[in-house]
Order: structure tokens, then sequence, then C-alpha cells
């Protein structure tokens, strides 16, 4: 994001550019994308308000995007994950994102989620991409319809999870196969916002924040020792190999600062 005369994050020290950086070590890239411009430098005084929103996994998500952002002195975060979360599975989203916009005085919103990836709800980004992108524009046109306050919108890249069971186990390795589809599908999807809503909308690739190698691990090495020995790890997910652990949160809401820093860099080149 960009602020009215002065950028944020890294470039100015509010704690990106040290752990921030590090913990988002492996992720960046938005060439292409319009920062954020914020009408009113964020301050202790008058922190920026963020609101997060999402499914169960941006819940977890949360609590580290809380901690990382609510560190800076320079933001108030408003999680608003709802279990479940997808366009279709919550069919008033067109009433309710406006009440929770509402209730949180948001100005920027950051958001993920997962469950409409593939299916079986329609339609979804992997089966039927430009009916899915039509409707996840009429849900960014909600979360920017005028006078509502906020000032844009962070998709930030859904991770891939490890192998579900199928409800058959021979369709085994083609369900899996559909839901790394379906993810990449929704991640491209969801990046394809940016070019829609240039200056009001960015994308974040932070999934790199809690994969090893951009591959699926449930335990990752220290961020201080990427070496250390494999009895030395700590967990990031949960035993269902999707949800996050507090280190997996806290390390996605590390990478998200660090993104901020890096967008906000951009603008003083």
């Amino acid at each position: 994001a960009r602020e009215s005369g002065r950028p944020a994050g890294a470039c100015r020290g509010t704690g990106s550019g040290g752990q921030g950086e590090t913990a988002g070590r492996g992720v960046g890239g938005f060439a292409g994308q319009v920062p954020i411009h914020l009408a009113v430098a964020p301050s202790p005084s008058n922190p920026l308000r963020v609101m997060v929103l999402g499914d169960s996994v941006m819940g977890d998500a949360s609590y580290g995007i809380s901690a990382a952002l609510q560190a800076t002195g320079e933001v108030t975060v408003y999680p608003r994950a709802i279990d479940g979360f997808g366009l279709v599975n919550a069919g008033n989203w067109r009433t309710s994102l406006p009440t929770l916009i509402e209730q949180t005085h948001a100005q920027l919103i950051v958001a993920t989620w997962s469950w409409d990836q593939y299916g079986p709800t329609t339609p979804n980004a992997l089966h039927q991409p430009a009916a899915y992108s039509a409707l996840l524009r009429s849900a960014v046109d909600a979360m920017l319809a005028p006078g509502n306050g906020v000032e844009g919108v962070i998709f930030t890249q859904f991770p891939i999870s490890g192998q579900l069971q199928a409800s058959n186990p021979a369709d085994q390795a083609a369900f899996n196969a559909e839901r790394a589809a379906g993810n990449l599908a929704w991640n491209n999807i969801a990046k394809s916002m940016t070019k829609a809503f240039p200056g009001r909308v960015m994308y974040f690739p932070l999934a790199d924040s809690v994969l090893l190698n951009g591959k699926y691990s449930a335990w990752l090495p220290p961020e201080s020792d990427p070496h250390a020995p494999k009895s030395e790890w700590i967990r990031a997910r949960k035993l269902d190999t999707v949800h996050l652990c507090p280190e997996g949160s806290a390390r996605y809401g590390a990478a998200l600062l660090a993104e901020i820093g890096r967008a906000s860099c951009r603008e003083r080149v």
C-alpha cells in the first residue's frame, strides 16, 4: 500500500525491514500491479483499519496477521473470517459485506479463502472460471462501494495443503489433483482482480511463507536456521494438513507485513 506523502512498511522502519523481511524470504512479486494509495498516512493516533476476511484458514492466519500489523503501532486489525466462507457458500455476502465494513470502518481489506476453488459449489474457479471471475469482481465492487471508506483490497495467495482422503480410495490421486488445480485457479483469478481494479486491489503471493521449497510440509525449519536438523523443525500446519498452526500463522502474517513494506519501497524508486 502507498500512503499520501510517505510509504508504509519496511521503508520507514515499522517492523518489516528486519524480522519481517526475513520472515518473507522466498515470497514477493507484484510486477505490473499499481500500489494502493491511502488518503491519509497511518499513525499511532490515526491507525489504519484493516479487516481480515476469509474462511477458517484465514481465521487461523488472522492471529499472525493481527500480531504482525498491530506491532507497527499504526494498524488496528479486525478479524472477520468465517468458517466455510465462500461467495457461493455465503450467499448473503451482498448484504453481509457492507455490514462488516460498516461495523469495522475498514480502510483496507485483506482476504483469501478456498471454498470456491473447485466445487462442488458452482460457479467455482476451476470449472467455471469466467462465471467465477465475474462473481468475484462483483464482490470486489461491493468491498469498494463508493462512500463506504474502503480504500483498497489485498488478496493473499491461498497456500496449497497436503493430501486429503477421497471418499473413494480409488479416486485419491484424481481428487487431490483437482484440489491442487482449483487452488491454482482461485489464486490466478484473485490475482486478475489487480488488472480489473488497478490501484485499488493488490495480490500478495504469501504461500511460500508456509511451504517448504514451494511444496506442502507440515513441519518447517526455524527461520533463523533453514538447515537445522528435522528434530528442531516447528509444526506449521495442523493434522488436517490444511489449517495453520501458530507458527504457520505467524509466518503468514510476517510475510504480509514484509510485502506491504516491499510495495511501499517501490514507491520510493
